[in-house]
């Protein structure tokens, strides 16, 4: 049985980057036969027709010698074939976004005997790193030789690749027969989100809680204690239980109860918006980059709330929950870390849901900010988010009602400038904020610029009209 390579061998490497990759079509039949097997026939029904018009015994040892063949040729394909080995390794084993790392595809042939005609399917990352595809890999593979091939590649879109070879075929010398032996050896590399830092003042502010509920360290010595734990990093001092401390030989850290539960909740929207099979209307790329851009946006979100010492609560639907809803609350960055890959991973969804429904999830009663995260606005997504939260009982007074937009604009053709402004314009006479977000400047943390509303009254009838309608 063809086995995986597991460490390097001793024996001289031969690096080779010019290798011929074929597109997969299918997966072939076990054992199959080459051109050279048709040649084989044309030769043997040569030599019987020569032995039995010249009765000559060197026509005869030809004809007996091209009957034996096949079977030599099976030998030979049958020795190599337990002795033949493949394997594939990546550089790094989770990797962050846009990171440089490289895949490396071995193949060994420890025999004195020559390969010259060896096949290899792998599985690696397309050009663009949005998902792996199926290549076929052809080589020749001289005596004791090992071939190494190491290609370079950077991610641009998140989630978990499989690289790794998945079948080896073995021909003859001649190409008269072919095997198929499985490999499937994989190395798995899982690419996270960016973990960007925003600059500003978070969403939930001191303004937005009442003093007596704001969480801070400083704060917290006004709520009430109901917990002791031993000591983590990051623990203010005025956290530290010293006399229990001091029994026990350890840092231990009290844990407060808030005397109320204000927290901001963001809803995520993890639906594909585009029809990415039209490739006149957006690339088919569209959805993925959207909502990797969602993805880190709300990662950023949520870790600036958290540092500053509020409480956040993430909804979003996901195919992976039995109730196809992930809502996940957190009061502090570790609890975070626990979510993170979670929401570092979140598929698309496949079933369509209104935000609207999301929102009904939250409570009112806690809620002091309802932040939506979407990759696009137009009338029905803007008639979901005004009943979404005016159905919330937040005003913009008593907390903050705030989209924060991620367009993929730059894999969008004839991008609709005209509907992006008039449902701006919907939403800021709603009393919602918007903020526009583009991978650029997330990348710097600076999440929004300026969306060039000039009228944020709604008298634009059209928009309106648009807008009622769709609700």
């Amino acid at each position: 049985m063809t086995g995986v390579k597991k460490t390097a061998p001793r024996r001289s490497r031969k690096k080779d980057n010019g290798l011929r990759y074929d597109t997969v079509p299918k997966k072939r039949l076990r054992f199959g036969v080459g051109g050279g097997f048709y040649v084989w026939l044309f030769a043997l029904f040569f030599g019987l027709v020569f032995t039995q018009a010249l009765h000559s015994s060197m026509s005869g040892l030809f004809f007996v010698s091209a009957m034996l063949l096949p079977v030599g040729a099976l030998i030979y394909i049958l020795i190599g074939l337990p002795q033949l080995t493949a394997s594939a390794s990546s550089d790094d084993g989770e990797v962050e976004k846009y990171a440089k790392t490289a895949f490396t595809v071995y193949v060994e042939n420890p025999l004195p005997l020559p390969y010259p005609f060896v096949d290899v399917d792998i599985t690696v990352p397309s050009d663009h790193a949005v998902r792996c595809e199926s290549r076929r890999l052809t080589l020749s593979l001289a005596p004791f030789a090992l071939y190494e091939l190491k290609t370079p590649v950077v991610f641009s879109y998140r989630g978990r690749y499989e690289i790794g070879v998945k079948s080896l075929y073995i021909w003859d010398l001649l190409r008269i027969f072919r095997i198929r032996a499985d490999i499937d050896s994989e190395a798995s590399v899982f690419v996270v989100p960016r973990r960007i830092t925003l600059e500003g003042p978070p969403d939930t502010g001191s303004a937005d809680v009442d003093s007596d509920s704001s969480k801070s360290v400083i704060g917290a010595e006004r709520s009430e204690m109901n917990d002791v734990r031993s000591y983590r990093q990051g623990d203010h001092m005025k956290q530290i239980h010293w006399k229990l401390s001091s029994k026990q030989q350890e840092l231990v850290s009290k844990e407060y109860t808030m005397n109320s539960g204000k927290t901001a909740y963001l809803l995520v929207d993890m639906y594909p918006r585009w029809d990415s099979s039209d490739p006149e209307q957006c690339d088919d790329d569209v959805n993925e980059y959207a909502a990797d851009t969602v993805v880190e946006c709300t990662i950023a979100v949520a870790m600036r709330e958290l540092n500053n010492r509020n409480s956040c609560t993430m909804l979003w639907y996901d195919d992976r929950s039995p109730s196809d809803v992930a809502v996940y609350s957190m009061e502090s960055p570790l609890d975070f870390e626990k979510v993170y890959p979670v929401i570092a991973t979140a598929p698309l969804s496949t079933t369509a849901h209104k935000i609207s429904d999301l929102a009904a999830l939250t409570d009112g009663a806690r809620a002091i900010a309802l932040l939506f995260v979407t990759p696009r606005l137009d009338a029905e997504i803007v008639s979901e988010l005004i009943f979404a939260c005016a159905s919330s009982g937040i005003s913009a007074i008593s907390g903050t009602l705030k989209v924060y937009y991620c367009p993929p604009e730059p894999k969008v053709r004839n991008f609709d400038r005209e509907l992006e402004r008039r449902c701006l314009e919907q939403l800021a006479a709603s009393g919602i904020k918007v903020e526009k977000v583009t991978e650029e400047s997330l990348s710097s943390g600076i999440i929004s610029y300026d969306t060039d509303i000039t009228d944020t009254t709604g008298e634009d009838d059209a928009g309106e009209d648009e807008i009622e309608a769709a609700g």
